[in-house]
């Protein structure tokens, strides 16, 4: 009842829970759909995120790439999200996709990969807003590349990049400031264990989850070591 047409999506349903881009596109498939056909889009957006992965990895090597693709298609997090009709898939096929762009954008600075980042902020806050951590990341990421490499052509290029999406963020405040709802409220410290847990393939809960999420963090930070040591604007932007 409370949505008649497609500006409905995104006006009317006040609520966390409406991931925008996936609530438009099952209002556009129809009612009593097979619940495969809601899932497809989200297998989809699934799967180019690994293929993205992958495609990006491949600058660093052939054995990059598939190990990339190896991570990302065995993850327990983006298999479990591309299996839902949630928004959940979009954002991770975005983030990825904003990442490739931004790395491209860095180097080149061409209004191809600056047009592709700003889409796919875009489609990574209709996906979910909690878009906002990469994006935040983003925009830590291109500050020290002006910090470490000025030009007035980097600094208008990266002020033009983010302008789609600080229009979409202030026509949604305005239209559509939702509640927040329909989850428990879980104490920081657990959420931080059990994403690194989950990371690795460990437990949510219990002795297991900590000794799972101390591994992975350990990983983590040899990880940004090296990384910091190849290529610092990608290393902050991981931090």
């Amino acid at each position: 009842q409370q949505v008649r047409t497609d500006w409905d999506v995104f006006s009317n349903i006040k609520h966390d829970n409406n991931h925008l881009l996936n609530s438009w596109v099952i209002f556009r498939m129809g009612p009593d759909q097979p619940f495969t056909l809601y899932r497809l889009p989200a297998v989809l957006a699934g799967t180019g995120a690994v293929v993205l992965a992958g495609w990006q990895a491949r600058a660093r090597g052939t054995v990059e790439a598939l190990l990339a693709l190896l991570l990302t298609g065995w993850s327990f997090i983006l298999v479990h999200y591309s299996s839902e009709a949630r928004g959940y898939a979009y954002l991770l096929f975005f983030t990825m996709l904003a990442y490739t762009a931004q790395a491209r954008f860095d180097r080149t600075l061409s209004w191809q990969s600056a047009l592709t980042f700003s889409l796919a902020c875009v489609g990574g806050f209709l996906a979910q807003f909690a878009f906002a951590f990469p994006y935040v990341a983003f925009a830590v990421w291109q500050f020290w590349s002006l910090c470490s490499d000025w030009s007035t052509r980097r600094f208008w290029r990266t002020a033009a990049v983010h302008v789609p999406t600080m229009a979409l963020l202030g026509m949604l405040y305005i239209v559509n400031r939702f509640d927040v709802g329909g989850a428990d409220v879980i104490p920081t410290l657990d959420v931080i264990r059990m994403t690194l847990s989950l990371a690795l393939g460990g437990p949510e809960e219990g002795t297991g989850s900590w000794l799972a999420a101390g591994v992975a963090a350990l990983l983590l930070l040899g990880g940004l070591v090296w990384l910091w040591r190849t290529d610092r604007r990608e290393a902050v932007f991981f931090a």
